[in-house]
């Protein structure tokens, strides 16, 4: 769902959405980028000074950590944490999103 959508005088256009990562904790942002062969990226930042869990719509890996997580479980971040979440395809882990497109989603 697109919540808005401006033009940044530098970074040219960008969209607001509330898509299967919207509805964020209070001091919690997600970002996505798509990777070269396709696959969507997502950050996750925490920039409070508390431990807040995020619940991952579809089945993600942890690509610093290397911990799969399936669709459904909770992501803690630690006081100013940062994930890097790999949307997984379609496997026994997830039975959503293919993990594959371009963002936001």
């Amino acid at each position: 769902m697109l919540l808005a959508d401006y033009r940044h005088p530098h970074f040219g256009r960008w969209v607001s959405d509330a898509g299967s990562w919207g509805g964020m904790p209070a001091g919690v942002t997600s970002t996505c980028a798509v990777t070269a062969d396709g696959r969507r990226l997502r950050f996750l930042r925490n920039w409070t000074w508390q431990e807040i869990a995020v619940t991952a719509p579809t089945a993600v890996r942890d690509v610093l950590a290397g911990v799969d997580h399936a669709a459904g479980a909770e992501i803690r971040l630690g006081p100013w944490d940062v994930r890097g979440l790999l949307e997984m395809p379609k496997s026994s882990l997830d039975h959503g999103p293919s993990g594959r497109g371009r963002c936001p989603q």
